[in-house]
């Protein structure tokens, strides 16, 4: 971080000091964007399930009367991604859950977590798939709307969640 700012009167007899916890390497001083790994149990088929999915900052928003806005959505992971656990499949985006492809989520002075909300599509077990397994996907934070943003964030302080749609047949 910058050292402080002293200011003072040409005299020398007054004077104050202002801190910039924002100036330096303001990158270390942002709050980590993430969004949390979570598991979902599914419903029969025909039985959509609206969850929250929370979005937590490491540390409380603290600038004020400048809110923090970040952008996230759902994707799918591809069969053999590394995210996969070896008991899980990747979800299906329109079968298993309804993408989210695009959603703000905004903190304000004091804030540390925020929801947003995916649809989980209820399902069956079925004779082409009799043993269907837990499915992932994932939630994303893919951008940050703050003026501050080209000053404090960076592309290392977001990271994605693991969503994980429990098997229940």
């Amino acid at each position: 971080h910058a050292g402080p700012l002293v200011v003072s009167d040409p005299t020398g007899q007054v004077s104050f000091q202002v801190e910039f916890p924002l100036l330096g390497d303001a990158s270390a001083c942002a709050p980590h964007v993430y969004i949390v790994d979570q598991a979902f149990r599914e419903k029969d088929e025909g039985q959509n399930t609206s969850r929250n999915v929370t979005v937590r900052l490491t540390e409380p928003w603290a600038i004020p009367d400048d809110d923090l806005t970040v952008t996230v959505r759902t994707t799918q992971v591809g069969a053999g991604s590394t995210i996969l656990d070896p008991d899980e499949d990747p979800a299906t985006a329109g079968v298993d859950y309804v993408t989210v492809s695009s959603r703000n989520v905004t903190f304000g002075e004091g804030d540390i977590s925020k929801t947003f909300t995916v649809e989980i599509i209820g399902d069956k077990e079925t004779a082409a798939d009799p043993d269907e397994r837990d499915e992932a996907f994932l939630g994303e934070v893919t951008d940050i709307d703050d003026d501050l943003e080209r000053q404090v964030f960076t592309h290392s302080t977001l990271s994605d969640g693991k969503l994980v749609i429990l098997d229940d047949d």
